[in-house]
């Protein structure tokens, strides 16, 4: 029997297929999808919220903390206005960083593509569930998201009304996956996840942003989410470079790792495995 973690992210890898070949015009309509479902949905958010806050108090969570994972009809609304400001900004994915000729009258373009499948980790802000989401689908990039234990009934919430919108939009509702289950065992099975996770970002203090970097085997970043963002938008940029030259063949090895900048075509989402180039 498989877990959670691995048909999850096996489904989002699939997902990151048809997600990285979307248009602009595809992605924007399903963000727009999704800011009108947060906000048709409000009522069956807050009563999850009032869930999680129930069990929080019972527990005796710190104001600050519970501060953290109250949603208000305000705040969704937040939510809801923050993903439309998204549809405004550019797509990162598919922008030529640079091209030139080679003496032989080939010419080579160095194109931004989404990364495939990035897993996020974060703690008990139920709007990062949003946040991250609109913003990987934005890059064409496919998620997993795990977030904190006190969160679990307004994130699954939330990641319903996501999966929904997209699927209501004509993209895949496999793009955005929440892990369910509480199981703290599951991190560390996400963060080794090599087949199918491509990134991984922690979001949260130092000590979460430790624990994955130290846990991870898949590439994981050491800023949290900072360090995926420009810093002039703060947009995430979540894509890599892609050579449009002629690629050398991978020669039967296993697939590229990102950090080592193969040029493998093995290492790129097969929509963009294409050698965009003319002579």
């Amino acid at each position: 029997m498989i877990s959670e973690v691995f048909r999850k992210g096996r489904d989002a890898k699939e997902a990151s297929y048809v997600l990285a070949a979307a248009s602009t015009a595809e992605k924007n309509q399903a963000l727009a999808a999704i800011a009108d479902g947060l906000v048709a949905h409000e009522t069956d958010i807050l009563a999850a919220n009032a869930v999680d806050l129930q069990r929080a108090k019972a527990k005796g969570m710190a104001s600050a903390m519970v501060d953290r994972l109250t949603l208000t009809k305000e705040r969704i609304a937040a939510m809801a206005e923050g993903v439309r400001q998204v549809i405004a900004l550019p797509d990162p994915a598919g922008v030529v960083l640079d091209e030139w000729d080679r003496p032989n009258g080939l010419h080579i373009r160095k194109v931004s593509v989404p990364l495939g499948v990035i897993a996020i980790i974060y703690e008990s802000r139920p709007n990062v569930t949003v946040d991250a989401a609109v913003l990987c689908v934005k890059a064409g990039n496919a998620c997993v998201l795990r977030g904190g234990s006190e969160a679990i009934a307004s994130n699954t919430a939330l990641a319903k009304v996501i999966r929904e919108s997209l699927a209501a939009a004509g993209l895949p509702a496999d793009a955005v996956n929440l892990i369910e289950d509480t199981d703290r065992a599951l991190v560390k099975e996400l963060l080794t996840l090599r087949r199918y996770i491509d990134l991984a970002i922690p979001r949260g203090g130092a000590g979460l942003i430790r624990m994955v970097v130290d846990t991870a085997t898949v590439p994981a970043s050491k800023r949290g989410a900072a360090s995926a963002t420009s810093t002039s938008t703060r947009m995430p940029i979540w894509t890599w470079p892609s050579r449009s030259s002629k690629m050398p063949r991978s020669r039967g090895r296993r697939r590229a790792t990102p950090w080592k900048r193969s040029w493998s075509t093995a290492m790129w989402p097969r929509p963009f495995s294409r050698n965009w180039c003319r002579s």
